[in-house]
């Protein structure tokens, strides 16, 4: 672990020299974790590979990773999640690569605001029934046989 801290921090270092990254958000500044979750992701995607790169790329890869979904708002606490969806959803017979994860993150995203999109939808269309209900005129309440009950709608 120390190995991995000690080229998160020459990293940064070189990417300080860069110039500020932020994300589509705003946040700005790629963290000393963020990269060392990385680094566990790029070594992970290459243990079933017959022929693994040298350690020297993995870390150049680890760091182009980082920037690469940093800057499109993956939030550090979702990089092995988005991981797991880019395996599962990996068909090419050769590694995951930092594209791959790059499009897990936008499929989780867009999957994300579907639902969100749809939840909202069911619960207006649950009001708006109401409001339109000959049964109860929106009221949610009617009266039979001489007792006020809820209304089930039409």
């Amino acid at each position: 672990m120390q190995r991995i801290d000690q080229l998160a921090d020459s990293v940064l270092e070189k990417r300080e020299s860069l110039g500020p990254l932020t994300t589509t958000s705003g946040e700005s500044g790629l963290s000393k974790s963020y990269l060392q979750r990385m680094f566990v992701i790029v070594s992970r995607s290459y243990a079933g590979t017959s022929h693994p790169p040298p350690e020297g790329v993995k870390q150049i890869k680890a760091a182009d990773w980082s920037e690469m979904l940093f800057a499109v708002g993956v939030p550090e606490r979702r990089l092995f999640e988005v991981y797991e969806r880019a395996l599962r959803d990996h068909t090419s017979h050769y590694a995951i690569n930092g594209y791959d994860l790059k499009a897990a993150w936008f499929r989780i995203r867009d999957e994300e605001a579907t639902a969100a999109y749809e939840a909202e939808m069911e619960r207006r269309r649950r009001a708006v029934h109401h409001y339109e209900c000959r049964r109860c005129g929106g009221q949610r309440w009617v009266f039979e046989d001489g007792m006020k009950r809820p209304c089930e709608g039409e």
